[in-house]
Parts: C-alpha cells; sequence; structure tokens
C-alpha cells in the first residue's frame, strides 16, 4: 500500500531551503475562527486559549483584526458558504494568511508563540480573484479558491477561479499572481487540497458536483487531469452533491461529502492524480459534508450539517470505512460545518454556523469535544459549546488549531 508521509527534511528539501531554514516556532494550545465580520475593515480572527481540559478561554487582545473586509449571503443558499480549509498557516514561517472575501484580499498575519497576531509589512494583500474563501499551501506556492458568491459584487462578468501566487523566501509577501483558472458562472469551488509527495491537487465545485484533479506545473499554474462526478447508486432518485473532501493521511484514497443522499464516497488516487471510484459508505447524520482523519488514518470523522452532528468511523480498512458513533452536538441551533483535531487528537473543534434567517443570533457556536484514547470516539464538553463574539447576519468560517 502506498503511504503518503512527509519528514521535515522533506518539506525544506522541496522548498530548496535544506540547511539554510529554520522554521519558526508554532503556537501553542491555541484555536482560531474567522470572523467574517462585514462591517468595514473589521473582519478578524478570534482566538482561544485551549485550556488542559480542552476547553477555551479568549486570548488577550482578540480579536485580531486582518485589514479586511468579511462577506455575506442573506439567502442562505446551498453554496456560497460551504467551504473548507478557510485559512491556512505555512508552515516555515508560521505567517497565517485569512481571506478578506469583500475586499479580495488576503492578510498575512504572524503567529507568535502565545497565539497573538501581528500583520505583516504590507498585509493585506490584493488578490485577481473575486471573493477569495479559502486556501492552500504548497512549498514556497500559495493557492486561492475565489468562489465569486459575494452579493455586494455580483455581475455578468464576475466567475469563480482558482489563482496561485508565490510567497515570499521569508513568506514575508504574496507576490503577483502567476497563474488564474476561471469556472463557469454556475460553479461554486469550495476546497482546494494539496496531495502530499506528489504535483497534484483536487479540489471540490458546488454545481458541477464534482471533484477536479489538477496537476501544478513547475511556476505554480494548473493543468487540468481530469474531473469525475460520483455515480448515482441504489436507486438514488438524483445525482449526489459533492461537498467536502478529504485526503487520506497514510493510503492513496480520496473521501467525499455526499450531502443530499446522506453518504460518504471512497475513490482510489493514482499515482497519475486519477481517481477511480470504490464504493460509498452511509452516515446516520443528516447531510455529511466536511471530513477529517486521524494522523494514523484510522478514524475518519464526518460532519453532518443539518443534524448539527458528527459521525465517527472506523478506516482500518481504507477503501471501506464503517461507522461507529453518530453524535449530536450539545445545545446546537445551526448548521454545522468546518471543524479540526487538536495536533494531540486529545480534542475536536467544530463550528456551528447560521444556517437560515430564523437561526440568526441564536447560532454561530463553537464546539470543543474529547477524543477516546482507546477508541477515537467523541465527548462533548461540559463547558462547550462557546458562543462566538459574531453578530447576528454574520457568518464565521474556518477552525485552525495548535
Amino acid at each position: 500500500m502506498r503511504r503518503f508521509k512527509i519528514s521535515a527534511a522533506g518539506v525544506l528539501a522541496a522548498l530548496g531551503l535544506a540547511g539554510t531554514a529554520v522554521a519558526a516556532e508554532p503556537p501553542r494550545n491555541v484555536v482560531y475562527v474567522e470572523s467574517n465580520n462585514t462591517i468595514a475593515g473589521q473582519n478578524s480572527i478570534l482566538a482561544y486559549h485551549r485550556n488542559t481540559d480542552g476547553s477555551l478561554t479568549a486570548l488577550p487582545g482578540s480579536p485580531f483584526l486582518t485589514g479586511g473586509t468579511g462577506w455575506f449571503d442573506p439567502t442562505y443558499a446551498v453554496g456560497p458558504f460551504d467551504g473548507d480549509n478557510i485559512f491556512v498557516a505555512d508552515p516555515l514561517t508560521n505567517i497565517l494568511y485569512v481571506p478578506n472575501g469583500h475586499s479580495d484580499t488576503i492578510a498575512a498575519l504572524r503567529m507568535k508563540v502565545d497565539g497573538s497576531l501581528a500583520p505583516i509589512n504590507g498585509s493585506p494583500f490584493a488578490t485577481a480573484g473575486n471573493t477569495p474563501d479559502t486556501l492552500a499551501i504548497s512549498g514556497r506556492t500559495l493557492t486561492i479558491v475565489n468562489n465569486a458568491q459575494d452579493p455586494l459584487q455580483a455581475g455578468p462578468k464576475v466567475v469563480s477561479s482558482y489563482t496561485t501566487g508565490r510567497l515570499g523566501a521569508a513568506g514575508a509577501y504574496l507576490e503577483q499572481a502567476v497563474d488564474t483558472q476561471s469556472r463557469p458562472q454556475t460553479t461554486v469551488p469550495s476546497e482546494v487540497l494539496v496531495v502530499p509527495n506528489s504535483s497534484f491537487v483536487l479540489a471540490n465545485e458546488i454545481g458541477t458536483d464534482s471533484i477536479t484533479s489538477y496537476q501544478r506545473g513547475p511556476h505554480g499554474g494548473f493543468d487540468l487531469v481530469e474531473r469525475v462526478t460520483p455515480p448515482q447508486e441504489r436507486g438514488e432518485a438524483a445525482q449526489p452533491a459533492s461537498i467536502g473532501l478529504a485526503i487520506n493521511p497514510v493510503a492513496p484514497f480520496v473521501y467525499e461529502g455526499l450531502p443530499n443522499v446522506g453518504r460518504v464516497a471512497v475513490w482510489h488516487l493514482a499515482a497519475n492524480g486519477r481517481l477511480s471510484f470504490v464504493r460509498s459508505v452511509p452516515s446516520s447524520g443528516v447531510a455529511p459534508c466536511w471530513i477529517r482523519f486521524s494522523k494514523n488514518g484510522q478514524r475518519m470523522y464526518v460532519v453532518n450539517t443539518v443534524d448539527d452532528s458528527i459521525s465517527t468511523y472506523d478506516a482500518t480498512d481504507p477503501a471501506k470505512p464503517v461507522e461507529i458513533q453518530h453524535l449530536k452536538l450539545n445545545n446546537a441551533g445551526g448548521f454545522s460545518s468546518e471543524f479540526s483535531l487538536s495536533p494531540d487528537e486529545r480534542f475536536l473543534y467544530s463550528l456551528e454556523e447560521e444556517g437560515t434567517p430564523a437561526q440568526a443570533g441564536k447560532s454561530n457556536k463553537l464546539h470543543a469535544l474529547s477524543v477516546s484514547p482507546a477508541d477515537g470516539t467523541l465527548t462533548e464538553l461540559a463547558s462547550s459549546p462557546t458562543q462566538l463574539p459574531v453578530p447576528a447576519g454574520n457568518r464565521p468560517q474556518g477552525v485552525l488549531v495548535y
């Protein structure tokens, strides 16, 4: 079985910096969420100290401004907010890159050991696309997914796109975009994932209900490999919708949320970047979307958006995950979305967002759960959830845990 594994030395060698670069010390015991605040210039990162028991305490100085403005779609339509991996940290420099969707800029914030954030010189940086919403880093290339869903910028010529740009040698600035791939106006790209130890990236697209495989060129551009859609099966009356994507950390398999049919698709990923459908597996929750794995690949976690629950799967057989737990979140009244495991995998943090106008002011919470060291199942903490200081009619996004 081919394994995906990256060493620190391999990362530096891939960057062409082996023997010359020393990674900055990352923050400790911190959780970050983007407020996505729509007040001009008030978008920010909400930062929390992660206590020994997994509970959360707001960091002094939080929220930390990004220098830009967030965005909001009052229709709450499927697609606009259904992104994952919203912001990303550069592991070499510990600079956090955050999208300002309405401003069409990317903020670059230096993370300190205590979790506090400070903008670097020149931040925020202009982007070449409309409504930047999710990010990925590979080497010194930053990939930006522009979903073009900000209704205040809508127009007949506004289309979604993928943009790549170069990070400076020290990660201190974002250079001019080196490539842009535009998509049809009805397509909402929601996520892009870097395939470890390869030149491939995978993108999830709402509208085409597909996974797109691209190969990165030597200068950061994208070449299309293929675009695949999950098949209709078991008498399903509709084409499965595609929201949520994950790569198994130890085996060549990709997993895709199929929320409208209540299943998770399993794909085999070949060395040439092509995908072959293996099967789909059921979820006990409603609308399985976002997916995460334990580091050893033996546990898969899936957020079920509509019923605010998380399913835990035994993925010892990566081709056939089996659901072993379905857990409803405490005091949930919104739509569950992005989530993340702590580095030590003792805790999981899940974001609950407004999903309908009726939920305004009643959701926008962060849930904290402990992970059983015996079997990987979840238990929500008594102190959970934490109400986020985000006004009603705004929708926070992204969870990053240290």
